[in-house]
């Protein structure tokens, strides 16, 4: 069974999968995407860790899936996310060729994640460029212009990661990525130092939305079919977060800055819009500035904040679109401005945005309290080993976002879990995961954003970050 599953590639079987949707009746053809992401599901589950298909292209060694922790990861939660939105798309009345384009992005999505080297990440990556600009393109209309927009963004920044990756290959003499053991192959370890990762930096970053490089994101999303937006708000920007673990395993200081600035920018645009999916879209970069600062952060804990992040912001932001998608479709409405008192008309659509909103606000009990909380506990530890480190170091201080992104790290090479003992003003305290616990519990931030037809903006309160070390120094 094992050597079963190891021998299907999931990305190009979805590719033919999607190819049937083309051409089949429209319900049958939605059936079978269902169906498909289903199976997919169960494989991404079932598949033994470690299982990695060696394939020869052009003389290199080509591994098309490797299945570890974050892979895995990764496949299940798109694996998930092809169940429902087929069946958002069936509903909400799309066309068979749209959802074919929706499910070929799916599936180079699949592939990208699954990837075992730099050459087929980009085959993947460029082809979910080109599905997702076709899904922009099929609604016609406004979504043109806003599909050239989008093409040109990602033609760019495919370009300049595979020029990366050529670098890195000229420099280590493999594609293989750090976490990929195949015998014989030389050791890798993400992208090279320098000008590769400079450039494999601004590629990626072109996917995640780094400032100056997202106009991309608000400009498309709100433009093609609420189904496609159901899509496109998962797929671009969690696969390049996965891109960008991959090409620093190890994270990086800048990346955790840019990380910061992205969620505190992000959040800040979203409180002046007015169209319903504009507005969520900014709020992805808000949210996708976590992931980015968590793999920026480095250590274990963090990488598993991010990567528990994405998870969750798959899910919440998903529901997010799609609510938006049903008050579009009932009202034929997208501005707030024009909204109010819905929730009487539509009450389990009120209810399942509730559910949205108090996670993408981080509140207790919900998802998001709980992977914000370990990026933020992450970047106590990177912070305390900093000064630990050296008595001239200094804090970032730098994002309170739109659920508190607290003091984040001054080293890329920060520990999950420091073995050293920190020294705070004469007390010496060792840090551990409890500790952290607490200590993040008294500096966290009160977040409500709420997407509502009665209310366009959102409350935001920040404890300073004195209030976490003086609690820290207490306990």
């Amino acid at each position: 069974m094992a050597t079963a599953l190891a021998a299907i590639p999931p990305g190009v079987v979805l590719l033919t999968v999607a190819i049937l949707i083309a051409v089949l009746p429209r319900r049958a053809g939605h059936a079978l995407g269902v169906g498909a992401s289903a199976i997919t599901l169960a494989w991404v589950w079932a598949a033994p860790q470690g299982a990695y298909l060696v394939t020869e292209f052009l003389g290199f060694d080509a591994v098309l899936f490797n299945i570890d922790a974050f892979s895995r990861l990764m496949g299940l939660i798109f694996a998930i996310t092809g169940v429902v939105a087929v069946l958002y798309s069936y509903a909400s009345e799309a066309e068979s060729l749209q959802t074919a384009f929706a499910f070929s992005y799916l599936a180079s999505s699949v592939g990208a994640v699954f990837a075992g080297d730099w050459l087929t990440l980009i085959f993947f990556w460029e082809l979910m460029a080109v599905t997702s600009t076709l899904l922009v393109w099929h609604y016609r209309g406004k979504a043109v212009r806003a599909g050239y927009r989008y093409a040109i963004f990602h033609g760019i920044g495919g370009t300049l990661l595979m020029a990366a990756i050529l670098q890195t290959y000229a420099v280590k003499g493999t594609f293989l990525f750090a976490s990929v053991s195949v015998p014989g192959a030389p050791e890798a370890a993400g992208i090279a130092a320098g000008l590769p990762a400079a450039l494999a930096a601004i590629g990626i970053g072109v996917n995640v939305g780094f400032i100056g490089l997202h106009t991309w994101l608000p400009d498309t999303y709100p433009r093609p079919h609420i189904a496609a937006s159901v899509f496109l708000c998962v797929f671009t920007t969690k696969t390049g977060v996965y891109g960008m673990y991959r090409a620093f395993p190890d994270g990086h200081i800048a990346i955790a800055y840019m990380g910061g600035a992205m969620a505190v920018l992000g959040a800040t645009y979203a409180l002046f819009q007015n169209d319903m999916r504009r507005l969520l879209s900014y709020h992805i970069q808000s949210q996708v500035g976590y992931m980015i600062a968590g793999v920026g952060i480095g250590g274990a804990l963090a990488q598993a904040g991010a990567f528990a992040h994405v998870f969750n912001h798959i899910l919440y932001k998903g529901l997010l679109f799609m609510t938006a998608g049903v008050v579009i479709y009932r009202t034929g409405e997208e501005s707030l401005k024009k909204l109010g008192g819905l929730a009487r008309e539509m009450p389990i659509t009120a209810g399942a945005f509730s559910v949205a909103a108090l996670s993408i606000a981080g509140f207790p009990g919900f998802n998001g309290f709980v992977s914000k909380g370990i990026v933020i506990s992450a970047s106590h530890y990177a912070f305390a080993r900093g000064r630990s480190q050296s008595a001239s170091s200094t804090r970032w201080n730098g994002s309170c976002c739109s659920a508190g992104l607290a003091p984040s790290c001054r080293s890329s090479n920060s520990a999950t879990t420091p073995s050293s003992t920190v020294s705070t003003r004469g007390v010496s305290r060792t840090p551990t995961p409890a500790r952290a616990w607490r200590c993040w519990r008294w500096q966290r931030s009160v977040s409500s954003t709420a997407l509502s037809f009665r209310l366009r903006r959102s409350v935001r309160f920040c404890q300073p970050v004195s209030a976490c070390s003086a609690s820290c120094r207490s306990m």
